[in-house]
């Protein structure tokens, strides 16, 4: 039984040492895949179920590209570890709120980028409120967002109801893309014509430009 356990461990062995990993499968690589761990002559018998197999060098960190959801998890896990980066605060109460941060960056941009994402179909969202903090927001304000398209026309209906100040802006570019948010467009309350009842009506008879924003 012995010499049959170390056989089929040597066959394991060579296995190893030939198998490729999946990126370089994908891509037709020749590198082979190392072998780490692997303990054949163990307590347990030298099952050979037992080895480890790594990924060949510089494919540690490669997600699938043909699977979406593996390229996020990939791009949260590095973000992640910007958190316990070693010049970053070690403290238990600091990193436990860096992930929250990172958990409600990520929640935010699902809401952007997958569910209010069509300029086609936009809708008013909060990105930015009491539980989704962003940075440099006012607690005094509330903020709603939507994706537009500057060669589509839009119109915004409803009523101002009991807010003080309503103002509309409009912006392009993005901190992850530009680097920024370039300013378009702006109107507030001075320049729409608000009826009796509150609703919006712009008024294109007395101003042409009146109630219009540029969007780019």
């Amino acid at each position: 039984m012995a010499s049959e356990a170390r056989a089929i461990a040597t066959r394991s062995v060579s296995y190893a040492q030939v198998r490729r990993c999946r990126c370089c499968r994908r891509s037709g690589r020749r590198r082979r895949t190392r072998r780490v761990g692997a303990d054949f002559h163990g307590p347990r018998g030298g099952c050979p179920a037992r080895r480890k197999l790594v990924p060949c060098a510089g494919h540690e960190q490669s997600a699938d590209e043909d699977d979406p959801w593996s390229t996020f998890c990939a791009a949260l896990a590095r973000a992640g570890r910007q958190i316990l980066r070693p010049d970053a605060p070690a403290d238990p109460l600091t990193r436990a709120e860096g992930q929250r941060y990172l958990a409600r960056l990520t929640r935010g941009a699902l809401e952007s980028c997958l569910e209010f994402a069509d300029p086609e179909a936009p809708g008013f969202y909060s990105l930015s409120h009491e539980t989704l903090k962003i940075g440099a927001d006012n607690p005094d304000n509330f903020y709603q967002n939507a994706s537009l398209d500057g060669r589509l026309e839009y119109r915004i209906s409803g009523t101002r109801g009991t807010v003080h100040y309503l103002a509309f802006s409009t912006k392009a570019g993005g901190y992850g893309s530009t680097g920024g948010l370039a300013p378009t467009g702006f109107l507030d309350s001075t320049q729409l014509t608000i009826g009796a009842d509150g609703a919006l009506r712009p008024d294109s008879e007395r101003d042409p430009a009146c109630g219009q924003l540029a969007a780019r």
